[in-house]
């Protein structure tokens, strides 16, 4: 519970979204969190207030800063892709880096890759040149 504000309050301090995203690995993983929380949603659990608040003060700053008059749904969806990317990660990260071809170095690149795509999609570029024609 007071993990996640913490975090939460990270991102309102100027935290990057490659050190946000690696704290919030750091928090899920190292204490056995991501586990806690696979069990607690397979057994049909909700997540709480916290969390729920958590989400929604990282979703409304990241709003607030994005340029231009983007879509709050948009945002909202690149909050859930990086939360559930992290906890996924966090929780199966290990195994899977291996059955891709990946290093255990793997995870942090991963999600240096994922905080380049956050970031670039939430200042309004595009991780790829757009062709004006299509094939």
């Amino acid at each position: 519970g007071r993990g996640c504000l913490a975090l939460a309050g990270e991102l309102e301090r100027d935290l990057g979204p490659g050190e946000l995203l690696e704290r919030i690995y750091g928090t899920i993983k190292d204490n056995e969190h991501g586990k806690l929380l696979s069990w607690l949603v397979l057994s049909g659990h909700r997540f709480d207030a916290i969390f729920a608040e958590t989400l929604q003060r990282i979703t409304d700053t990241l709003h607030e800063i994005r340029p231009g008059s983007p879509d709050r749904q948009d945002t909202m969806f690149m909050v859930m892709l990086a939360t559930l990317a992290t906890f996924g990660d966090a929780v199966a990260g290990d195994s899977m880096y291996g059955a891709i071809g990946l290093k255990k170095a793997g995870g942090q690149q991963f999600r240096q890759w994922l905080a380049t795509l956050v970031r670039r999609h939430m200042a309004g570029k595009s991780s790829r040149k757009q062709s004006s024609s299509r094939a």
